[in-house]
């Protein structure tokens, strides 16, 4: 009986022992927890309280890192310099060759560990309320920002490589990158030239520095990250391409900020080509990179030509090279070529197209029309060096249709040399005829090399509609000036944009070779369209000639130089139809040679020599051209 009452006694003092909880040591609400408006008295607190180091227990000292790095109570910031003085401790003692003992928890462990909270910051990925959305914002910044959190990142990265640790790389890496980017456009917006370059070599040299080595780390030894969210890729690439722009904006390609800015934009850019290609644009995905990156990439493709041989010429080519595989993997991947290919352009540059109709007969319904609706906005912009550009777009879908024509042949013929090696192979192998064997594939397959450069006639025509859509633009510009009477004053500047883009893409069309005669239509649909093109050209001729003589001698001189760039465009021109077919220009030699020397005499009024050398220097090769041309004709047997 005693016993059976002393049990309850002792239950419920243990309940009361259990219900007395001192006041103090009571655990804050959840919201309590995650409050970051704290007052000024705990922040003093907090900021009082020493950071506890892991590596003074030390075969705990990884255990303690982790556990030190779980723990709520303590600041981010405190966090971060745990980890940082970690790294560099790891650092000290391989510098110093230390014999480290022995640890309840593996490094390869801790690597893991930190690879993915290291992450974690700088990428920000948790879901945050409205309510805190603005201090959380300035949180994630501020660690994107800390080059303490990149070291952190690098040093899990070199890490995992020497001891063979994989790693995971998240998907919202590029988060941290775009964050990156935007950091160093606004330092470059905001400070003076001498502040940019002290900035990228004192400053911002730990963090950017530091960044460039990560990246490079992520995409050559840790194969990149498997991110397909082409949006993510765009607004990255968008900053990229804003920055790249800004460094030749400031002229300062060739300083530390120059350098750095290529660079970075070299690592983003080469797995952005990368993902292209694995993933071709889809329907919404194809117009988001026409309207958000296709103006910014022939921009810069207009300025990377004119300085290839300038300031850090290895980065600069190797920037000219990934936007081109960019532009031509974003438009022209072989899932989108056959479209392109399929414009069925013939009744719009037969023999009725007259060249004067402001509304195309042919109308492209498919999501490739979207191309030329921005090509065509652009060329209403006159913006000098995207319009400089097109002729390199017309370009890049050549390069890719014999690559993939190529390929279709090379395929077929590889078949055929499997077929022959493996019968060669069981009856002739101990023939002493291997050798044979190996340099009878090397030519068949050089052989099919050699063919997949050439295009067929269908490809040809097709390519011609092509680039009948993105000459039609530039042809309604030229009319637009012709029916405007041009006066000599800054539409100059406009005029000679036009002409030179005009030239860039006939310049593409006649290397590439698209034209053949006797691939053309009884009609001659395709000379005919080349003939409106020149005829245009000629009237514009004889239009600013008309206005150089009507124009008073004050006025002339201040001009002078923009009419002789005008007067090299315009022969230049006859110059690549005179190489595309002569039949294009036939007996209207008179009227060239008018031309020629009219713009002669105005290049002999400008002060400066160099245009003046620059303008003669075209005159004589194109008349060169002509001389030897028209002489080889008169040997034959039919007469002009």
């Amino acid at each position: 009986m005693a016993d059976s009452e002393s049990k309850p006694k002792q239950k419920h003092t243990k309940k009361k022992r259990k219900l007395k909880v001192p006041e103090d040591d009571r655990r804050p609400s959840k919201t309590q927890r995650f409050d970051f408006s704290e007052t000024e008295k705990e922040k003093d607190a907090k900021e009082e309280r020493p950071i506890r180091r892991p590596e003074e227990g030390r075969p705990w000292g990884n255990l303690q890192l982790i556990l030190s790095l779980q723990n709520k109570e303590l600041l981010l910031q405190e966090k971060v310099q745990l980890a940082y003085d970690f790294v560099a401790t790891r650092a000290k003692e391989e510098e110093e060759d230390t014999e480290q003992g022995f640890e309840t928890v593996s490094l390869s462990r801790v690597i893991i560990f930190l690879n993915d909270w290291i992450q974690s910051l700088l990428i920000s990925s948790e879901k945050k309320s409205k309510v805190d959305l603005d201090k959380t914002q300035s949180r994630v910044v501020g660690t994107c920002l800390d080059f303490r959190c990149w070291e952190i990142f690098k040093f899990c990265l070199e890490e995992s490589l020497e001891r063979h640790v994989p790693l995971n790389i998240s998907r919202n890496l590029l988060k941290a990158i775009h964050c990156i980017a935007r950091n160093a456009l606004s330092q470059l917006n905001d400070a003076s030239l001498h502040a940019k370059e002290s900035f990228f070599i004192v400053e911002g040299f730990e963090l950017y520095g530091t960044v460039l080595s990560c990246v490079s780390l992520v995409f050559s030894s840790h194969n990149g990250l498997s991110n397909e969210n082409l949006d993510l890729w765009i607004s990255t690439v968008d900053a990229m391409l804003e920055l790249v722009h800004k460094i030749y904006t400031d002229n300062i390609a060739g300083g530390n900020a120059g350098k750095f800015v290529l660079q970075f934009s070299c690592l983003v850019l080469e797995p952005f080509s990368k993902f292209l290609r694995v993933h071709p644009c889809r329907k919404n995905g194809f117009h988001d990179f026409v309207d958000k990156l296709l103006e910014l990439l022939l921009h810069l493709l207009g300025v990377l030509n004119l300085q290839t041989g300038g300031n850090n010429p290895g980065w600069t080519r190797d920037l000219l090279k990934l936007v081109e595989e960019v532009l031509s993997h974003g438009l022209f991947h072989p899932a989108h070529i056959d479209g392109f290919l399929s414009l069925h352009g013939k009744e719009k540059h037969g023999k009725e197209y007259d060249g004067q109709s402001e509304e195309p007969k042919m109308v492209v319904k498919s999501y490739h029309r979207h191309l030329f609706d921005k090509l065509e906005k652009i060329v209403a912009a006159k913006k000098v060096l995207p319009l400089s550009g097109i002729g390199e777009l017309f370009r890049l879908l050549v390069v890719q249709v014999k690559k993939q024509k190529g390929a279709l042949v090379l395929s077929e013929g590889t078949k055929i040399v499997g077929k022959t090696v493996g019968f060669i192979h069981s009856e002739d192998y101990f023939s002493g005829h291997m050798s044979m064997m190996f340099a009878g594939n090397h030519s068949v397959l050089s052989e099919n090399s050699y063919l997949s450069s050439s295009l067929n006639s269908e490809t040809r025509k097709s390519l011609f509609d092509f680039f009948v859509q993105i000459m039609e633009p530039l042809l309604f510009q030229i009319k637009g000036y012709l029916q405007t009477k041009l006066e000599v004053g800054p539409a100059l500047l406009d005029v000679h944009c036009t002409l030179k883009s005009t030239n860039k893409l006939l310049a593409s069309f006649m290397h590439e070779k698209v034209y053949v005669r006797t691939e053309d239509t009884h009609e001659g649909d395709c000379l005919n369209f080349l003939k409106v093109v020149y005829d245009r050209i000629m009237s514009f001729s004889v239009e600013i000639n008309q206005m150089w003589l009507s124009t008073v001698d004050a006025d002339k001189g201040i001009h002078v130089d923009t009419l002789n760039l005008i007067g090299k465009e315009l022969i230049a021109a006859l110059g690549y139809f005179l190489e595309i077919d002569y039949e294009v220009i036939g007996n209207d030699l008179v009227s060239l040679w008018l031309m020629m020397l009219s713009f002669l005499a105005i290049g002999l009024s400008s002060i400066d020599m160099s245009d003046q050398s620059s303008l003669s220097s075209k005159m004589v090769d194109v008349g060169c051209q002509l001389i030897n041309l028209y002489s080889e004709l008169r040997q034959v047997s039919e007469i002009l």
